[in-house]
């Protein structure tokens, strides 16, 4: 790995929220990676290109689906050893650090108005607040004797429409 993508990878994962940060930080997914190049019997420059793709899907810069394609391109192997490998470092790296950070969050959170997959939500997002928007089931009556399961959404009145204009033109942005 040259040092300007060195740079580039720790310059992300420094972007990325502590808790991922302290996860694949304490993570040995390089040592993972050197064990599963040599179980492929891959030489050791295709190991540190192995390392390095890796590298850049846990922080983000490459999506997780192609990496069985990036591996077969920059590892410079067969189609069917790059999957095989995918397959082997999402069971070894990708899962269990996923599982650490879900953990994290977890345990961060405490039994506020918040849910701990609110905080996962946000965080995958790129922070979308909207994670944090409660999703609830229609409102159901009773109005009519023949549809009991009626959904209705509930209008309000044009005066509460004004109220929130009003709100919303007092704040500037």
């Amino acid at each position: 790995m040259n040092e300007k993508l060195q740079n580039l990878i720790k310059e992300n994962l420094m972007s990325l929220p502590k808790e991922a940060q302290e996860v694949i930080n304490t993570f040995n997914w390089i040592g993972v990676c050197e064990e599963v190049g040599k179980a492929h019997k891959l030489l050791d420059p295709e190991i540190e290109n192995l390392q390095t793709e890796t590298a850049l899907v846990l922080i983000g810069l490459e999506e997780l689906r192609m990496y069985p394609l990036n591996i077969e391109t920059e590892v410079e192997i067969t189609r069917e050893d790059a999957e095989n490998i995918s397959k082997e470092v999402t069971e070894k790296i990708f899962k269990p650090v996923a599982e650490q950070i879900t953990d994290k969050i977890k345990s961060k959170v405490k039994d506020g108005g918040q849910k701990w997959n609110q905080n996962i939500d946000f965080i995958v997002s790129g922070g979308d607040y909207s994670a944090f928007i409660d999703r609830r089931e229609p409102i159901k009556t009773e109005e009519n004797s023949d549809d009991k399961n009626k959904t209705v959404n509930p209008v309000k009145k044009m005066d509460d429409f004004k109220k929130v204009e009003d709100l919303k033109s007092k704040f500037t942005i």
